[in-house]
Order: C-alpha cells, then sequence, then structure tokens
C-alpha cells in the first residue's frame, strides 16, 4: 500500500473542497434557505476555528527538553533567594503559615475594643465552635470578615473628641471635586451617635463620593448600620458543605464579634496550647463531622436541560407560600421579595456600585465594585487578578456543591475559549442560569456569606492549603421581571467577594414578551403546527415558547439547542459548566473575530505559552532582544502591536520563549498554569473536532487528579502578609498599644474631667452657703421686727373704765433701756451662731415665729404685777 502524505495547506484546501459540497447538496435539497444559512454559519465557523488551530505555530515547548532546562535554570535563580516576594506561592518550598497565637487578653476582662483583622483567626474559631456545637446559631459581626481597620482611630478616640458626619464625609462644598456629581446631603446617609464606639451611624448609600470616603462609608455601613447574612455556608473540596444560621441576624451589634461572644473562650478548653491552626481546624471539622449534604453535590458530565427550567409562574409560586403553616426565614423573605416584585412594574435600581465623583478620572472603574466592600480601585493590579481567580472558583464550588445550575457566559465564555483561564484586561465575570435556579438561590442563599474551603480535602495533601475567600449572595428584589424595564436592573443576582467589592453577575434567562431576533424564526417556519399556533395567539410569549429561546434582562437571548446539553470542563482550573454549542453563541456575541483576535485590549496572545502578555512586554522584546535578556525590565508607557510586530511575534522561535520567559511576570503567568492551560487545549482539540468520548475521558481523568479544584494563584490575603511582611503577633502589640495610648489619653481626659467638677461643686457649694446665710439673715431681721411689734402692742395704756389700772412704770424703764432697733449686747454671740445654722429660707417650715427671750420676760413681769 503507497501511502500519500499531503502538506497542511493541501489538506486544509481539501477540508475546505468538502466542507463547500456538502453545503451545496444541503441547499439543494432544503430549500429553507434560513435554515441552510445557518447550517453554513456553523460549519464556517468551525472550519475557521479549526483553521486557526491548524495554521498556529507549535513549538512543543511542553515536551522541548531545551525549553524545559533553561525554565528550570529560570526558577533556580527566580525562587532560589526569594527576592520577588510575589513569587512565592509558585515556589515549591513555600508553607503557608496557619498558625497563629490566641492574644493574652481573651479569657480576661480587659479586653481592647480593636483586635487585628486576620481570617486564620477567624476561621479557626468557627471550625471549632461548629464541630463542638453542630447545628446551633452562629453570632456574627461584619468586622470578623471584612477588615475594618481604617475605622480604628474613630472607634478609640474618646467619646468628646469622635468627630460628627459632616466634618468627615461632608463634600457639598467642594465643587472642583463634584464637577456636577450628584452627591446626597450628609444628614441622609449618616447620623451622629458619639455614645456608639464609631461615633457615627450610615445608614444608606451616598452617591457619589471620593474615593477615601466611598471606603469609609462602606465599612463604617458594614460596622453600624448593615445586617449580618441570614446564613454562613462553608464550602469543602467536593463533600458538601456546612449550612449554618446566623444568630440575631437583621441586628447588627458589634458585641457580636469573636473578640465579645465568647466563642474563643468556650473552645480555648479543649486546644492543646494556646494557638490557633486554621487548617488543622478545618480538617478536623471534615474528619469528625462530615457534611450530611454531600449527596446533593452535582456530578455529572453533561446536563441535559429542558424548557421547564426556564419560567416559573410567581402567582403559583406567592399561593404555595401562603398556604405553608410554617415557613423558614427564608421563606418569609422570598415572599416578601415575590410580593414587592410583582406589586411593582417599575421596580427602583437594586445594586448599587461605588459611584466616584466626576473629578476622578477613572470613576468608570468603580462601577466594577459593590459600594459595601469597596476597598479602592484594583483594576489592573495582581489584586484584581488573585479576587477575580478566587471569585469564579468559589462561584462554580459553591452551585456545583448545592446542585444549582448554571454556566459561564460572554466574556467569561470567550476568556475560557481560548485558555481556559480568564482575560487580564477583565474586571468582572459573567454567569446565566436558569429561572428556576435562580429563583432557588434566591429562595435558600439569598443574602448568605460563603466561605471558601480552607483546605483540599478528599484530593491530595491534606497539608495542602487552599484558601480563605468570603463571598456575599445578594438577589435582586424584582427577580419577577423578565423584560428590560428602565434598564436599571438588568443583574438578578451577584456573588461579591467582600475584601474588594468585586463580583460576578448572575443573570436569568427566562420565557419574556421580548421580541427574539429574527434568526429564530425559522424554528416557527419549519413546522406548520408552531407556525398556526403562533398566528393564532399573536403573543410574544408564545412565539418565545415555540421557539425555545430564552433571554436576560439585558436582551442577550440564547435557544435550548445552543445552551443543551451543557458539558462539565475546567474553568481557571476548577470544574465547571459551558454550553457545549458556545461557539454558535460566542459568534452571535463576538463574531468570527473574537476567536481570531490575538491582539487586544493592550495584550497580546502568545500561543506557545498560552498567556496574553501585555504588549509592552513583547514589543520591547522584539526591538532589543539583547536589552530585553540584559534588564529584564520595560518602561510604563503603551505599546500598540503594528502589523509589522505581530508578524514578528508570530514568528517567535524556541530561543525567543527561552529568553521571554525570564521576565517576572511572563514566568510567574506561565508556571501558574501551564498545566491547566495544556490539558485545555488537549480537550479543545476533542470538542472542535466533536470527539465527545475522548473529552470526557479526559474530563474524568481531569477530576480524579490531584490537582482538581486546586487554586492558580495565591489566597488574597496570604498574598498580602508575605508580600507586605505582616505578622500576627506584632500587630496584636500595635494594636494593644495603641488601644492603651488612647486609653492614657482618656485617663488624662477623665483625672481633668474630675478635677473640673469638683471645682465646680466647690464653687457651687460656697454660692449656696452664702445664698442660705443672706436667707438666714434675712429671715433674722423679720423675726426681730416681729418681736418689737407685738412688745408695743404690750405697752398700750389702758382705758379709764377699765376696772384693772396696771403699774406701767417699770414697762417704761425697760423700754428706754432696750430700744426697738437695738440688739443686746450679750445677745449677739448667740444670733450669729444661730444665723450660721439657719436653714435656707425655702427650707424654713411654716411655724409661727418664736418669740424672743426678752420679750416672753416682759411679758410675765407685766402680767404679775
Amino acid at each position: 500500500m503507497v501511502v500519500v502524505t499531503l502538506k497542511k495547506t493541501t489538506r486544509i484546501a481539501v477540508l475546505c473542497l468538502t466542507v463547500i459540497v456538502a453545503y451545496s447538496m444541503l441547499l439543494a435539497l432544503n430549500p429553507m434557505k434560513s435554515l441552510a444559512q445557518r447550517y453554513h454559519k456553523s460549519v464556517y465557523l468551525n472550519l475557521r476555528i479549526l483553521y486557526f488551530k491548524y495554521m498556529s505555530a507549535d513549538l512543543k515547548l511542553d515536551t522541548s527538553s531545551s525549553f524545559q532546562q533553561t525554565l528550570d535554570d529560570v526558577s533556580t535563580e527566580k525562587l532560589g533567594d526569594n527576592t520577588s516576594p510575589d513569587n512565592f506561592f509558585i515556589n515549591p518550598n513555600y508553607i503557608p503559615e496557619t498558625t497563629l497565637p490566641i492574644p493574652s487578653y481573651y479569657g480576661t476582662d480587659d479586653k481592647p475594643l480593636i483586635q487585628p483583622f486576620d481570617p486564620r483567626f477567624t476561621l479557626a474559631a468557627y471550625y471549632h465552635w461548629i464541630r463542638a456545637n453542630p447545628d446551633k446559631p452562629v453570632p456574627f459581626h461584619w468586622s470578623d470578615w471584612v477588615d475594618l481597620k481604617d475605622l480604628n482611630k474613630y472607634i478609640l478616640l474618646p467619646e468628646k473628641a469622635k468627630p460628627n458626619c459632616t466634618e468627615v464625609y461632608d463634600i457639598s462644598n467642594q465643587r472642583k471635586v463634584l464637577k456636577g456629581s450628584v452627591a446626597r446631603p450628609v444628614e441622609q446617609y449618616c447620623h451622629d451617635d458619639s455614645s456608639f464606639p464609631l461615633g457615627w451611624r450610615i445608614s444608606q448609600f451616598p452617591h457619589a463620593q471620593t474615593r477615601e470616603n466611598m471606603r469609609m462609608l462602606g465599612k463604617s455601613f458594614l460596622y453600624s448600620g448593615f445586617p449580618s447574612p441570614t446564613k454562613l455556608v462553608f464550602l469543602t473540596n467536593d463533600a458538601g458543605s456546612y449550612v449554618i444560621d446566623v444568630e440575631d441576624h437583621e441586628n447588627n451589634n458589634y458585641r457580636n464579634s469573636v473578640l465579645f461572644n465568647g466563642m474563643v473562650e468556650d473552645i480555648m478548653t479543649e486546644l492543646d496550647g494556646r494557638s490557633f491552626d486554621v487548617l488543622k481546624a478545618y480538617n478536623q471539622l471534615v474528619e469528625s463531622r462530615p457534611p450530611t449534604n454531600a449527596d446533593g453535590v452535582m456530578r455529572d458530565s453533561v446536563i441535559h436541560l429542558d424548557q421547564d427550567m426556564f419560567h416559573v409562574d410567581a402567582k403559583e409560586v406567592i399561593d404555595e407560600l401562603k398556604r405553608m403553616d410554617h415557613k423558614s426565614v427564608m421563606d418569609k423573605k422570598y415572599l416578601e421579595c415575590l410580593l414587592d416584585s410583582t406589586g411593582t412594574s417599575t421596580p427602583v435600581k437594586y445594586f448599587d456600585e461605588a459611584k466616584l465623583v466626576n473629578s476622578d478620572s477613572s470613576k468608570i472603574f468603580g462601577e466594577h465594585h459593590d459600594w459595601r466592600f469597596f476597598d479602592g480601585l484594583t483594576i489592573n493590579s495582581d489584586r484584581q487578578v488573585l479576587v477575580l481567580h478566587r471569585l469564579i472558583k468559589n462561584y462554580l464550588q459553591f452551585c456545583k456543591t448545592h446542585g444549582l445550575v448554571t454556566w459561564i457566559a460572554h466574556g467569561s465564555l470567550l476568556s475560557w475559549y481560548w485558555n481556559g483561564m480568564a482575560f487580564p484586561w477583565d474586571a468582572d465575570t459573567d454567569a446565566q442560569m436558569p429561572i428556576r435556579d435562580l429563583h432557588r438561590l434566591g429562595r435558600e442563599f439569598n443574602q448568605t456569606l460563603v466561605v471558601e474551603n480552607v483546605g483540599v480535602d478528599g484530593v491530595g495533601d491534606e497539608t495542602n492549603f487552599n484558601g480563605m475567600g468570603s463571598f456575599f449572595v445578594d438577589v435582586g428584589s424584582s427577580i419577577t421581571h423578565r423584560e428590560r424595564g428602565n434598564g436599571m436592573n438588568n443583574i438578578d443576582a451577584r456573588f461579591i467577594d467582600v475584601s474588594t467589592g468585586l463580583y460576578v453577575d448572575i443573570t436569568g434567562l427566562a420565557l419574556s414578551n421580548e421580541t427574539a431576533p429574527s434568526r429564530y424564526d425559522y424554528k416557527i417556519n419549519l413546522d406548520k403546527n408552531k407556525k398556526k399556533l403562533s398566528t393564532q395567539s399573536k403573543s410574544t410569549f408564545v412565539d418565545n415558547a415555540l421557539k425555545q429561546v430564552y433571554n436576560c434582562r439585558n436582551r442577550h437571548f440564547s435557544s435550548l439547542q445552543e445552551l443543551s446539553p451543557l458539558i462539565v470542563s475546567g474553568v481557571q482550573n476548577q470544574l465547571g459548566y459551558v454550553p457545549s454549542n458556545f461557539g454558535l453563541l460566542l459568534d452571535q456575541e463576538y463574531q468570527v473575530k473574537g476567536f481570531l483576535q490575538t491582539n487586544f485590549q493592550d495584550y497580546y496572545y502568545l500561543r506557545n505559552l498560552r498567556i496574553w502578555v501585555n504588549n509592552k512586554i513583547v514589543t520591547e522584546y522584539i526591538k532589543n532582544k539583547g536589552k530585553f535578556v540584559e534588564d529584564n525590565s520595560v518602561k510604563k508607557e503603551k505599546r500598540v502591536v503594528s502589523e509589522d510586530d505581530a508578524k514578528m511575534i508570530e514568528k517567535l522561535n524556541l530561543d525567543d520563549h527561552k529568553n521571554l520567559i525570564k521576565h517576572e511576570w511572563i514566568f510567574r503567568e506561565y508556571v501558574s498554569t501551564r498545566d491547566f492551560t495544556a490539558f485545555h487545549e488537549e480537550q479543545m482539540k476533542h470538542l472542535l473536532r466533536n470527539r465527545m468520548e475522548r473529552y470526557i475521558e479526559g474530563v474524568n481523568h481531569f477530576s480524579n487528579s490531584n490537582t482538581v479544584n486546586h487554586p492558580l494563584w495565591a489566597d488574597t490575603f496570604m498574598h498580602h502578609i508575605h508580600v507586605d511582611k505582616i505578622r500576627y503577633e506584632e500587630e496584636v502589640d500595635k494594636l494593644l498599644e495603641l488601644s492603651n495610648a488612647y486609653k492614657d489619653e482618656v485617663r488624662k481626659e477623665e483625672i481633668e474631667a474630675q478635677k473640673e467638677s469638683e471645682r465646680a461643686r466647690e464653687k457651687e457649694e460656697a454660692a449656696k452657703q452664702k445664698q442660705e446665710e443672706e436667707a438666714a439673715k434675712q429671715n433674722q431681721e423679720v423675726k426681730a421686727e416681729d418681736a418689737n411689734d407685738d412688745a408695743k402692742e404690750e405697752l398700750v395704756p389702758i382705758s379709764d373704765d377699765s376696772d384693772v389700772t396696771p403699774d406701767t412704770s417699770a414697762e417704761e424703764a425697760r423700754a428706754e433701756e432696750v430700744s426697738p432697733n437695738e440688739v443686746p449686747i450679750e445677745e449677739a454671740p448667740k444670733e450669729e451662731v444661730q444665723a450660721e445654722q439657719a436653714p435656707a429660707a425655702q427650707d424654713i417650715p411654716n411655724e409661727a415665729p418664736q418669740e424672743p427671750p426678752q420679750e416672753a420676760q416682759y411679758k410675765e413681769q407685766a402680767a404679775s404685777n
């Protein structure tokens, strides 16, 4: 037998000819042009994809011993001396610090008002407590889950020294800052409360603010006004989850924090020594008390969707909930949400992003952060890469664990097509789910906090550390509205990273009254019965049901045929689902260009490394390779890749790639992702050739590997403490020193205030004594006058017709001796003593005044005469 080997270009030409012939035959047999056009488009699309894959350069770097040797040498150089802290995560010798000492103030009455934020401490405490108290509600305060250290300086201030809302937040008079931005009056969102540790309370979204104001307002809202989650969901790697109710979740009280709620003291007796190991605590929990919902974990390789998943009768659900005798807290909140949603035709905007003032040149990027958790702009930073990776990883794990059907969509699906990763310029992540699952998400998990699994239980070494991310599930209040409406609620739900405010946008697909694009008309035109029903009903809703097309509130349409079946795939090394007909969906949204454009948003796709690299790096290299290798650094200005540059990049050879991996960023990116992106590329070849059996085999192998679901990037907090060289013990000491300093200041103020109070009291007592003396003196004078008046009455002459004629000679003699206006000298000291002891005028009882002793003596003598 003679085997003829054709050149690659010849094989492509033969393939093209075969497809064209097949299409021509189909068109001749089928007069329905719309169907033929649809078929042609899909074939053409797949042909272009195959062509691109065949024609792409392939240096086989993964199997090149020469390239591997260079990579080993570069790794030794960059990782051996730990000169670059950003590379710590890919260092094989890296051991995460998971053990923390318990501060000395636990178990005492002398606690500070604050303590350092550290999720290792928080999670270790909760894992131990949950293990010891199964199914018992847990206390909660946001200060244990979000870094609120920027508030410490206000919390520690003495009450009289705390600033008010206006002093901290008012920008109404800063016209240059506002530049026409609409800012709410301070009193609408901030309320002074000097008795509260912070000094004020935040009650609602403040609208346009400066970056720093927005950071502080969000953190203040978490500390003072934002309710606790209704539940905490602690994920495991693939063994289910722990769903724990939060105690008194509607009450935001800082006394519910770990520092004050007694949780640590309760579990200290069980610990070996006085320290927490968060990884050990996690493993002990999973081993001694495994989750009870492991059966609900979604493990299907293929999920077939049906039309019932895309319609929910809200009225029917409301009636069902009303009939329930015993409703859970979640059921009650879900019912309230449905009643509110169905009761309004124009719902107000639900989600509030970090709205920055017009004078901020980067204000548009604030829209990618939820205002409550905003911690500054993260765009184009390492922090953004780390957080977005954790977001999609944990969102997919959360949905998979609880049987919620979802898939990545839009830009996230397109970036997955390229290398299974995210575009480095993307600021958020997109996901879709059927409306049925959106309602489940709202009913069972709205307002819950999802916690990443610290360990990788069941897969690999139990000493492997995974992460400590926390994510808030927030479902909008108008999910029964399936049309665009006022355009203010296109997003149905969000999965929000609480450390930054970055999020996954979640939209539900449902039957609606929105008019579907004409590309779906053939679904009715080809079926006589459907066409008849469509004509009779004259209803857009019925037409969409007949076409089996569904849309989100932003009018993105997909058909059941395009979506189903969903197939399991690796998404950034995490198991998730994608539509098997992803090519058609992406073609509708991005056209063929989205599959072929290797240069976009200042990045260039290096196929042999399977990563997107900033243009300025590769252009600097091709312009001066020697200098690039020598100093391995680049300038910061943007550089556009010209057509000539693009041709040169496509021609980069093995030696060029050896040089490129010496660049710090390229090295880190490639080493972190190469195993997964190689797996993804192999899987894509099976998909594009429709080799589903081979594809499923590959997925199963990946699912059973020791690396499945492992993070490709460092945990955000671990990255922070490693790069910034943070040690928990030192942070505790710093805060204690700061607290004591504030206490000393408070003591000084208290002592001075006490002295001032004593001086005021002494002054008040002196004034009171003086007043009493004056009152007593006046009282004595009144008594003396009354006594003299009585004496005069006694000395009046007796009339002639009286039977008794008194002897008045003695009385007259005494009257001459003592004048009514004089006081006898011998009696003066006695009267002065009486004046000193006399009560205040208002305290003198209403009694008849006593007569002076001299007057009584005169009366006795007169009577005897």
